[in-house]
């Protein structure tokens, strides 16, 4: 089976913890518990489409540690295909958000296992048929290649360039 949305991107765990302000330079602020969520644009992104009702499939990386199991996991239960989400030698992703009461948020993002995601990962995924571009039947759904940031950028531009070169038309 092929899906019809391919996202190429990041999958973060994410590490929320909300605070009466955020600190200064140099200074300790108490926050509240901290709570551990799947994230990432690209997993969002994926995630979103899926709960959405499209097949739905990630080009990805996540280190082999309880994040990454957690990512997988979510990904899996929203019904993302993780085919091309590969476990690598580094820890997952991690975003170090902090939430102020009136909802205003600063992140800091160490990419972790999404840095050693390659341009070679974007383009064996659209090679090799991950994205159906068989059908002429518009009721099957537009077949879309969804890049978002959080990688290297060459793996977005190779996975551009690799779809452009795979689309059964003018581009």
């Amino acid at each position: 089976m092929t899906a019809a949305v391919l996202v190429v991107g990041s999958a973060n765990a994410d590490l929320v913890v909300t605070t009466d302000r955020r600190p200064a330079g140099g200074e300790t602020v108490l926050g509240g518990d901290t709570r551990i969520m799947p994230g990432g644009k690209g997993a969002n992104t994926a995630v979103a489409a899926a709960r959405l009702g499209a097949d739905v499939a990630l080009v990805g990386a996540v280190g082999d540690d309880a994040h990454g199991r957690l990512l997988l996991d979510s990904l899996r239960t929203a019904g993302v295909r993780t085919d091309h989400v590969r476990t690598v030698d580094r820890p997952t992703g991690a975003a170090y958000i902090t939430v102020t009461p009136d909802g205003e948020n600063s992140i800091l993002v160490s990419p972790g296992a999404n840095y050693a995601l390659t341009a070679a990962d974007a383009t064996t995924a659209i090679d090799s048929g991950t994205v159906d571009r068989t059908t002429d039947d518009s009721a099957a759904g537009e077949r879309v290649l969804v890049a978002s940031l959080e990688v290297p950028l060459d793996v977005i531009d190779e996975a551009v360039t690799a779809a452009a070169r795979a689309a059964p038309g003018p581009c």
